[in-house]
């Protein structure tokens, strides 16, 4: 077993206490530059680590901060992980990111970790989790939640506004003059949800546009494809589709091929995220953009604020979204 460099090797070959080495790990300003000097010089020829372990132990920080995503299977999760690493970077902070496979015993397990790694701060993104859990999970650390719309009042909530980002996709259908308005996406059982602030936005810009009688939500279990395939035997042709996420979305555009019809000239789909899939050229996929590098920022910056003040009210940070209009929701893109 190879033996790690310790303080007190570093102290041998410079010439001091193992006590100076450790206020010159620590950037003390009260070691001389001579000495300084010494020191730093004898961990570069011996290769000495800090022990990390020891460090947080000493200033009750890690300078880690734990994100807990659903899945890679939804490309949103994966390109927030990366904003969430970059926004983390910029302050000198790491990332730690755990995968819960979308199980709420998988969930509670990497919570758990996470306060044995005496992480900072844990920012969730659409946990399956009940608020009981999450409430003491914020006894241990700094935790927010990123694309939820209600939380403990010690927790604190990251998300762009869905209710608008769904109405402007449904009311972008009903002008481009798809004769059938409809949403599609899941329906999960769990308070602030977003498919719940989605389902209300598109709700809302039916019943604006005079067209209550005609609101028409289908809920998908498991099988995407197959509610994408049930949708179009329903509806068929000259229907707009407002789809709960980029994810669906993109199933429900391989429906329409396989049926031999055009997104945008025969059925209008409209995504929600923006991810890297929706401007991908094959698709072209009409998305709401949620600022996701806001989103990442934003959440670093609540669980950083709250591990400094622990009492601080619940912040409540709402981005609005953005609509990225396409060619799957443009009916004349065939020249019709």
């Amino acid at each position: 077993m190879v033996r790690r460099v310790t303080q007190a090797d570093v102290a041998k070959a410079a010439g001091v206490s193992r006590q100076l080495v450790s206020l010159v790990v620590r950037g003390d300003k009260r070691v001389s530059p001579q000495r300084r000097t010494a020191v730093l010089q004898a961990i570069e020829e011996l290769g000495y680590r800090p022990n990390a372990a020891a460090q947080s132990l000493a200033s009750k920080t890690t300078n880690n901060l734990g994100l807990l995503v659903p899945s890679f299977e939804n490309s949103f999760y994966g390109e927030f992980a990366e904003a969430f690493t970059r926004a983390c970077a910029r302050r000198g902070l790491t990332a730690l990111v755990n995968v819960s496979l979308s199980e709420p015993n998988r969930e509670q397990e990497a919570i758990d970790r996470f306060v044995e790694l005496r992480v900072d701060g844990l920012a969730l993104i659409s946990p399956l989790i009940d608020q009981g859990v999450l409430q003491r999970a914020a006894d241990e650390m700094s935790v927010c939640l990123v694309s939820n719309n209600v939380a403990p009042q010690n927790v604190d909530l990251v998300h762009t506004n869905d209710f608008e980002g769904a109405r402007s996709c449904a009311l972008h259908l009903l002008d481009q003059g798809y004769r059938d308005v409809v949403f599609l996406g899941p329906f999960r059982n769990i308070k602030g949800d977003t498919t719940y602030e989605r389902i209300y936005g598109y709700r809302a810009a039916m019943e604006q546009r005079g067209r209550r009688d005609d609101i028409t939500v289908i809920i998908v279990d498991d099988r995407a494809d197959v509610a994408a395939r049930e949708v179009l035997d329903e509806f068929g042709a000259d229907t707009g589709i407002v789809c709960h996420n980029d994810l669906l979305a993109v199933e429900l555009l391989m429906a329409i091929h396989n049926r031999g019809l055009l997104p945008g000239a025969h059925v209008g789909v409209t995504g929600f995220d923006n991810t890297r899939l929706a401007y991908m050229p094959e698709l072209s996929l009409t998305s709401v953009d949620q600022q996701l590098e806001g989103l990442a920022e934003a959440s670093v910056s609540v669980l950083m604020e709250r591990l400094d003040n622990p009492d601080a009210p619940q912040r409540d940070i709402v981005l609005e979204p953005r609509l990225m209009p396409r060619e799957s929701s443009n009916p004349r893109r065939c020249g019709e």
